[in-house]
């Protein structure tokens, strides 16, 4: 069941954050939200900062201009100091951490919204600002592979003081309580379990948030947060027959709210093979990151190497099965 919904008088806030490498694809992120706001809504948008140099930090701001003028834009220096020595990957920098630090470097606010980096919006976030939160530490999609802890952490759940049952969710888009956050020391007690527990953990920061909430966060309608590397997962690992989850994928691929690029590959990679890569490169056309005509030049490689590495891929599937169908032939 969807929380209801109530009017909420104060400006939207919009929080996300990165290093230099992600530094693009956020500010079309921030495009995208700032242009589906309704006309008339208010906002602060903040951007916590791990390194971004100081060019693309102009241009950040120039994308956020052009996509909603009257938006209040604030850089947020983050202090690393408190997760400086929590574990890091190849495909997770430090910067992951950066959404623990938001109750605090925004003790001005009740609420936030946060977002990836790595997603575009295409839904009114005033609507997911108007969600009350009640008690919750915040509101979230639950993550699409993994519904619980049980099937996201088997290992760490054999800790007896840890439900296996509680839920399990996608830390990329939330709509925090930062009230509460504070109020129970909530990045303290995040910070305490991926200490205890990083070594088990393949998403730390989320396999952290999920396991230290325990179960106390509201569900959000799934297409808030589009998973799009694992859409197909979402049906047959919750038991859903066939049917059903061809209908649900149906439902959320046609209508999603937040089309979130997770995997390895993303949409400005030139071997990205995914479906929705149009949707990303509509936005960045109309972010002005690029100055003319460096943009559309950008956007005609990337539709170009798309097509060419989804088409590749396709070749390769269809090889593997006529291969475990010759296999399968007797002799």
């Amino acid at each position: 069941m969807e929380p209801p919904v109530f009017q909420w008088t104060e400006p939207v806030v919009i929080v996300s954050g990165c290093d230099d490498a992600f530094a693009f694809p956020l500010a079309v992120a921030l495009s995208s939200a700032l242009r589906n706001l309704r006309a008339g809504q208010a906002a602060q948008v903040y951007v916590l900062n791990d390194g971004i140099t100081t060019a693309k930090r102009m241009r950040i701001e120039r994308v956020v201009q052009a996509a909603r003028a009257e938006a209040q834009f604030h850089w947020v220096e983050a202090d690393m100091l408190p997760v400086r020595h929590l574990p890091t990957s190849k495909q997770y920098s430090r910067a992951m951490y950066l959404r623990l630090l938001i109750p605090d470097l925004l003790p001005q606010h009740q609420r936030a919204i946060y977002l990836d980096s790595d997603l575009i919006v295409e839904r009114d976030l005033a609507e997911l600002w108007d969600m009350p939160l009640g008690d919750a530490f915040c509101l979230a999609v639950e993550n699409y592979t993994d519904p619980t802890v049980a099937t996201a952490l088997r290992h760490v759940v054999q800790e007896p003081k840890i439900d296996p049952n509680i839920p399990y969710l996608n830390s990329g888009v939330l709509l925090m309580n930062l009230h509460r956050w504070r109020d129970e020391q909530m990045t303290a007690q995040v910070i305490g379990v991926l200490e205890q527990y990083h070594s088990e953990f393949l998403f730390p920061d989320q396999d952290a948030i999920s396991v230290a909430l325990a179960g106390r966060w509201l569900k959000l309608d799934p297409r808030w947060n589009v998973q799009q590397s694992t859409l197909a997962d979402y049906g047959p690992r919750r038991h859903m027959s066939a049917a059903d989850s061809a209908a649900f994928q149906a439902k959320v691929a046609n209508n999603p709210f937040i089309m979130h690029f997770t995997g390895t590959r993303k949409p400005w990679h030139h071997r990205y093979r995914g479906v929705t890569n149009d949707r990303f490169l509509h936005y960045v056309a109309r972010s002005g990151w690029f100055a003319p005509p460096a943009g559309a030049l950008w956007v005609a490689s990337r539709r170009l190497s798309h097509g060419v590495w989804k088409r590749l891929s396709q070749l390769k599937q269809a090889r593997q099965r006529t291969r475990g169908l010759q296999q399968g032939t007797p002799g």
